[in-house]
């Protein structure tokens, strides 16, 4: 073998056991058992936990009608900080440049990530515009190897021709494309936010929409879902009616998938204001200790498919920042590198969760809700060598990390839980207190229509719906 990690306590979502696992050629050969190999490690009193799959990061700038977005990190810094925290596998939400055919995003960011990127990825592309030609569109997407498109209903296009984003939800239906969706109902949230007023003044400010902006948004696609049979994923939901809302829909047999992120299983709405440097929000009742309560439970009870960080990192804080419009939504924050001990730290020592969740919300859902199992997500025998040592009792404090973000609401935070040791297909991308593993990671495509898998990485097909 090339590889065994010796001694450790093996965590899949259906258990937690001490075990070797064995790596040949970048995949899992053996579980327990005696075994050699040309490198050992050791990873006694430590979790065995699977390589973090986080669909959901922003590597990539969004340079849209609603202001240019050039987030700190790219996928060098941003997969230096994944590695950092025990990912392996993220999914880059990919905006066109203005004017820019969506096939050429797609390719012009492939080339630039696979030259420096630590993490596997997968490419999210993001409905900018409705095409006249919808079908046209997912078809194409289809071929290239897509999994997915984003859309966010807050955004111009949405906003100005929402049946013709219908017609490409339901295109994607038919091409077996699971459909992103930021979930944000604009005019509701330009009357309660008081957002005309903000803009007239000129003044920045962090803005996290009421609850009842989310709610409705997500009312909204849950009846598209129904009605165009399409598979959606909503992303960083963080209200429990909004966890109502898509429940009752599951009943009924709509297609829908959750995610939220830690900073809404962890802060307030007026502490994340404050973390912005921003007063208490006067607009609406904001979310308290009571809501995150529920949105824990909720978390407990296997609601939501994955928890993801959205990382969307600025270089300064958001309230710093001159505002560039009502829509400019300055909320994105650095956390990719500190998920899982945030959620293993606030989580499972806090007896809200168990480990064996935490995998399962930080690997093993989020794989499966983008056709990436059995190859990613799980230890098991032929998946990816995708491993995260981690030491459950080492105490420590971030002060900052490897994301370029000068700032997040978690800095000065004390933490029980670190991510020791990284391991990518069998190599070893990170070592705690070494550094890091030259790039190497790969776009994840799934089969083409055509049946040809020449461009995709060994082991991974992702089927059709």
């Amino acid at each position: 073998m090339d590889l065994v990690v010796r001694g450790g306590s093996v965590v899949t979502a259906g258990g937690c056991m001490v075990a070797d696992v064995g790596v040949e050629d970048g995949r899992i050969v053996q579980i327990g058992g005696r075994m050699r190999a040309a490198e050992v490690v050791d990873a006694d009193g430590k979790l065995v936990l699977p390589g973090g799959v986080d669909m959901h990061v922003h590597f990539s700038p969004a340079l849209v009608e609603e202001g240019d977005f050039w987030w700190a990190d790219d996928f060098g810094s941003g997969s230096r900080a994944a590695a950092a925290g025990g990912v392996t596998t993220v999914g880059n939400i990919t905006f066109p440049v203005r004017d820019e055919p969506l096939h050429k995003a797609l390719a012009r960011i492939t080339a630039e990530a696979e030259a420096v990127s630590l993490a596997d990825f997968v490419l999210h592309p993001v409905i900018v515009r409705a095409p006249d030609d919808a079908d046209s569109l997912a078809n194409s997407l289809a071929r290239d190897g897509c999994v997915s498109m984003k859309v966010f209903t807050h955004m111009a296009g949405f906003t100005a021709d929402p049946a013709s984003y219908i017609d490409m939800i339901a295109a994607a239906s038919r091409y077996g494309l699971t459909v992103m969706v930021h979930c944000e109902d604009p005019a509701l949230g330009e009357y309660l936010s008081g957002q005309a007023a903000l803009e007239s003044t000129g003044t920045s400010q962090a803005y996290y929409p009421p609850d009842n902006v989310e709610v409705a948004a997500v009312a909204r696609m849950a009846e598209i879902a129904d009605a165009t049979a399409a598979r959606l994923y909503l992303v960083h939901l963080s209200s429990e009616r909004s966890v109502a809302a898509v429940l009752a829909a599951r009943g009924r047999g709509v297609d829908l998938l959750l995610e939220t992120r830690p900073e809404y299983l962890l802060l307030t709405d007026d502490e994340l204001a404050a973390a912005h440097g921003q007063p208490p929000r006067e607009c609406a009742p904001g979310r308290s200790r009571a809501d995150i309560d529920r949105l824990w439970q909720a978390v407990a009870r296997g609601q939501f498919d994955a928890i993801c960080s959205d990382h969307a990192p600025w270089s300064h804080a958001p309230g710093k920042l001159p505002a560039s419009g009502a829509r400019s939504v300055r909320s994105g924050l650095s956390c990719l590198e500190l998920s899982r001990s945030l959620l293993f730290d606030k989580g499972v020592l806090a007896g809200r969760i168990t480990v064996e969740q935490l995998a399962e919300l930080t690997s093993a859902g989020p794989a499966r809700a983008f056709g990436l199992s059995p190859a990613k997500g799980m230890i098991a025998i032929g998946s990816d060598a995708d491993l995260a040592v981690f030491d459950p009792a080492e105490h420590w404090t971030y002060t900052g990390g490897q994301s370029r973000a000068e700032w997040t609401p978690f800095d000065g935070w004390q933490f029980t839980g670190r991510t020791a040791l990284t391991i990518r297909r069998g190599t070893i991308t990170y070592r705690h207190g070494d550094g890091f593993a030259d790039g190497g990671g790969q776009r994840l495509r799934r089969a083409s229509d055509t049946g040809s898998r020449a461009d995709e990485p060994a082991g991974h097909h992702f089927p059709k719906r």
